[in-house]
């Protein structure tokens, strides 16, 4: 008798007492039956659904394009603290973040009372000066 035609199969078969055995490696005869696919699973999606998602990933670009305003707002303040001319009101904050940074008390103020912020200030900073400032350093005489 020949292989069957996947790696390692075939029929082994044993002559006992109780007369012909035949063993089977495939334990697919032991698996239980397989279950069919609900049709739920396959229905297209509703208008709702559409456009659910459709404002899941608006929402997604807005906060990608915040991402870019902040970092860019930012470094523009590491660059102005690298001149010594970091203050409260320069440089002037986009459009997007002019309030958020006035109601936090100016430019330094808002810097400050974010961790996050400090981290990629302290990044653009040292970027900036092509050299590794340690954080205390750029943070020290102002910051928290």
């Amino acid at each position: 008798m020949g292989k069957g035609t996947y790696s390692g199969g075939g029929t082994i078969i044993r002559i006992g007492d109780e007369g012909t055995n035949w063993d089977s490696p495939d334990a697919a005869e032991n698996k239980p039956p397989r279950t069919r696919i609900s049709q739920d699973d396959n229905k297209r999606p509703t208008a709702k659904e559409i456009e659910l998602e459709e404002k899941r990933e608006s929402q997604a670009g807005e906060s990608q394009a915040e991402r870019k305003f902040l970092r860019n707002f930012i470094s523009q303040c590491a660059s102005a603290h690298a001149t010594d001319k970091l203050t409260a009101s320069n440089p002037i904050a986009s459009k997007q973040l002019r309030k958020r940074v006035k109601n936090a008390g100016g430019n330094i103020k808002w810097l400050e009372s974010n961790s996050t912020y400090q981290i990629l200030f302290h990044e653009a900073f040292c970027r900036l000066r092509n050299e590794n400032v340690p954080f205390e350093k750029v943070w020290g005489p102002r910051g928290s």
